[in-house]
């Protein structure tokens, strides 16, 4: 998301905008609690399966009931979608059957696919 607010610094810390600053120091600067200013938190990677070759993921599968937006929502697609921009590898998204599974390989961006 591009901001067309000038960045500004307060306290040591630097907002995205005038009003963020502003919310801090009328609410949040003396409210008496602990807090942090911009944290980052790790994102939960959740495929089912990783396959790895001489140290190196070679195949991410995360198993579904099939391959219609009911079984991969937006949320797993975001998932998804997190997961090949962290890991540069993308989601193989399989449905097993009797014999054999069909699959989807969610690939977003600059991440390699293995061939299978």
């Amino acid at each position: 998301m591009e901001h067309f607010e000038k960045k500004i610094e307060l306290d040591g810390y630097k907002f995205d905008s005038e009003k963020e600053a502003h919310f801090y120091q009328r609410f949040i600067k003396n409210c008496g609690r602990n807090y942090k200013i911009h944290p980052t938190y790790p994102l939960l990677d959740t495929p089912d399966f990783i396959i790895y070759e001489e140290g190196e993921i070679a195949h991410v599968y995360d198993v579904k009931t099939s391959l219609d937006a009911r079984a991969i929502d937006t949320a797993a697609k975001i998932r998804f979608k997190l997961f090949a921009h962290r890991y540069h590898m993308p989601v193989e998204v399989v449905v097993p059957r009797k014999n054999d599974f069909k699959m989807k390989v969610f690939n977003f961006g600059n991440t390699k696919v293995q061939a299978a």
